[in-house]
């Protein structure tokens, strides 16, 4: 599979992968670089610390002499660019993590239409209610530790991601079911 970049060239889906990762790492640098640099940065910006000589210097080499309300405001500029970049990034994120849940149509249960899904849960509960009334009778029959409520089957179904929570709630015996599993 390849898909064709803006400049016209075709890339293959490891290709296109490979220079993703290699993007990321280059953040991650970029940030470690960014992080030190901040840190170098924060005890030259503090009113305790004098900006004279060679320290404003180190503060700023292309612009000596800076004084700590110039350095403040200096900030606050890189601030906004800091937050535009925050936002790309974020950005960024939120499709990657839309790319990634798209993922999910790939589980085979996923391409069930509701309609079969639905049959496969009435069939689910038919199955739970035999279940539980033969856990009853042989209950009854033997003496000892009275037997553990088994979750119902709605209730499991339900819980296991919000198609079929969807689906089970909109399944007319299912809905009956629920009513009598809140009672």
């Amino acid at each position: 599979m390849s898909s064709i970049l803006p400049s016209g060239r075709a890339i293959t889906r490891k290709a296109a992968f490979d220079t993703w990762d290699a993007s990321i790492t280059k953040v991650s640098d970029i940030v470690a670089e960014f992080e030190c640099h901040s840190d170098v940065l924060h005890p030259l910006c503090t009113p305790e610390h004098t900006l004279d000589g060679d320290l404003s210097q180190k503060l700023s080499p292309s612009h000596p002499g800076m004084s700590l309300e110039e350095a403040y405001r200096h900030l606050d500029e890189k601030m906004v660019e800091l937050e535009k970049i925050e936002q790309r990034m974020m950005r960024a994120r939120r499709e990657l993590l839309g790319l990634r849940n798209s993922s999910l149509h790939l589980v085979p249960a996923n391409k069930l239409l509701p309609e079969i899904l639905s049959y496969i849960f009435l069939l689910g509960v038919e199955q739970a209610e035999y279940d539980l009334d033969m856990a009853e009778s042989d209950s009854e029959s033997e003496e000892g530790e009275p037997a553990l409520d088994p979750i119902p089957f709605n209730l499991l179904v339900s819980q296991v991601c919000r198609r079929w929570r969807t689906i089970a709630i909109n399944t007319a015996t299912l809905e009956l079911f629920w009513a009598s599993t809140l009672l």
